[in-house]
């Protein structure tokens, strides 16, 4: 699982370093899309929920934050 959060950290840290929504939505998206692809085989079901949720509601804040 420690691939998870050096790819959500990494998002991030991208987000933080001023990239733009849509570059947000791309990272967030990726980052969502390997947690499907993950989810019942090397992430549980239950943690791949809560951390595509927890990604959403990031993807949401910073994206408000730039309008």
């Amino acid at each position: 699982m420690g691939w998870i959060l050096v790819h959500l950290f990494s998002s991030i840290l991208k987000v933080e370093e001023g990239r733009s929504q849509r570059d947000t939505g791309n990272e967030g998206n990726a980052f969502i899309n390997e947690l499907e692809a993950q989810r019942g085989n090397h992430v549980t079901v239950e943690a791949a929920d809560i951390l595509i949720e927890d990604a959403e509601a990031l993807i949401m804040h910073y994206q408000s934050l730039e309008e």
